[in-house]
This record gives C-alpha cells, structure tokens and sequence, in this order.
C-alpha cells in the first residue's frame, strides 16, 4: 500500500504550507523533508504514471477550476 508512505510526505509538505501561510517559512527552517518529498514523488510517478498520456490543457483547466473556488471551499 501506497498511502501509509504517501502519508508521511504530504505532512511535511503540509507542515511546509502552514509555515508558509503563517508566513514563517525563512532560511532556518530545514528543507530536508521536502527534498525527500520530490525524491519520492518523482520515484512513484517513474514506476506508476510514467506511461500515461499527460493532457497540459485539461490539467490548466483543473487548476483554474481549484483557484477560482471560494477560499471556504477548498479547505
């Protein structure tokens, strides 16, 4: 199973996120989390996805869509 490992990586790019709201995110905080996030990522897109067709326009729709939400219904 994927998402017990998934899992760890997204709460330090969650961790990251709220530095980043809170607007404390600074050249102290360690990056080594997100390093290992990429790494990993890339690791699974490599095994998983690496053979599927990649659509830039419909993933720019999506992401217009997600932005254009109210704030109240992203969270």
């Amino acid at each position: 199973m994927l998402y017990p490992e998934m899992s760890v990586h997204e709460r330090s790019l969650d961790f990251l996120i709220e530095l980043l709201h809170k607007d404390q995110l600074d050249e102290t905080v360690n990056v080594e989390p997100l390093t290992k996030a990429i790494k990993y990522y890339q690791h699974l897109y490599s095994i998983h996805l690496a053979d599927q067709q990649e659509d830039c326009t419909m993933q720019l729709f999506d992401h217009i869509k997600v932005s254009l939400r109210p704030s109240s219904v992203q969270h």
